[in-house]
């Protein structure tokens, strides 16, 4: 044993370590099953036969029906390289952080991060069934596929549970899930975000129920806005041959007030004079946020 190095456990019982090596900010391990029997999925019987071993597939002959197999892998899963609790850990990980921000995090594919949010809230569907109707109600849309194709995912905001996964994003198939809950006249509200085929649906079918914008939503919506206002007189001083100082700033401007450095405080100061429908926009934007957070503060919702 070198005396440079600790024991980290792996957390894995079933697998015995072959091997491992340090690769640049990981470490690599080669591992194999300790089990030395399977059971042939045709007939049931046990073999001890290996038919390959090669690294990647894992086969084995049956000796008494001759079928060949793959040996079942309840770490990682068929012809998967991840294994199945760093997957759990992605998808979990996906669902309270945007899958760029993840995928970034762990060096990953986003597509794997996808893959990984979409396992989870099946088998939060699978645990949750329609078995009670909540008092707060959550409806947001999102992608899995860069904006191609929108889904529609419905929560009990007070339970943190995913209740339903919708195709699409429009009102349809929304009205006929909500159509389905036991008791929707329990439902109290529901947060959504701005569009109007989701307000629909809910006065549709949850007459008792308030209609209520989603916060983040709305200073996305402002944000906009502020960016807007900033790419229209970005355009107006280039013609008059001003500097991009609108454009360097951009992502300034969009920033938390309280989280501004003092540098970048001092470099707003001149454009807000410059250009005063920017600094408008941006007080507005300053302002509702306040008021989220003092409404936060004296436990009031929004």
């Amino acid at each position: 044993m070198p005396e440079d190095c600790i024991l980290v456990s792996l957390g894995l019982p079933e697998l015995r370590i072959l091997d491992q090596k340090e690769v640049r900010n990981q470490i690599e391990a080669t591992v194999i099953y300790r089990r030395e029997k399977v059971a042939c999925p045709r007939c049931g019987q046990s073999t001890a036969k290996v038919h390959d071993w090669r690294k990647q597939p894992k086969q084995d002959r049956c000796l008494w029906c001759s079928k060949v197999f793959t040996e079942p892998d309840d770490v990682f899963g068929t012809r998967r390289r991840s294994s199945r609790r760093f997957r759990e850990y992605l998808g979990q990980e996906g669902l309270y952080q945007t899958v760029r921000r993840t995928a970034r995090k762990e060096r990953v594919g986003e597509g794997l991060v996808r893959r990984c949010v979409a396992e989870e809230v099946g088998k939060s569907l699978a645990l949750y069934g329609m078995s009670e109707t909540p008092e707060f109600i959550g409806v947001d849309e999102f992608s899995l596929k860069k904006r191609h194709i929108y889904n529609t995912v419905v929560c009990d905001l007070r339970g943190r549970k995913v209740m339903a996964l919708l195709e699409g994003k429009g009102k349809v198939n929304l009205v006929e899930y909500l159509g389905r809950l036991k008791e929707p006249e329990k439902v109290k509200a529901v947060a959504i975000d701005m569009s109007n085929a989701f307000r629909e649906a809910v006065r549709t079918r949850l007459p008792n129920a308030k209609v209520v914008v989603d916060r983040f939503h709305v200073i996305q919506h402002v944000n906009r806005v502020l960016d807007k206002t900033r790419g229209s007189d970005q355009g107006a001083g280039l013609k008059m041959g001003r500097r991009r100082e609108l454009f360097k700033n951009r992502f300034t401007l969009l920033k938390a007030g309280e989280r501004l450095t003092d540098e970048e405080k001092k470099r707003l100061i001149p454009l807000f004079k410059d250009y005063p429908e920017v600094r408008n926009a941006w007080q507005i934007k300053e302002h509702l946020r306040r008021c989220y957070q003092l409404e936060n503060q004296t436990g009031g919702r929004a």
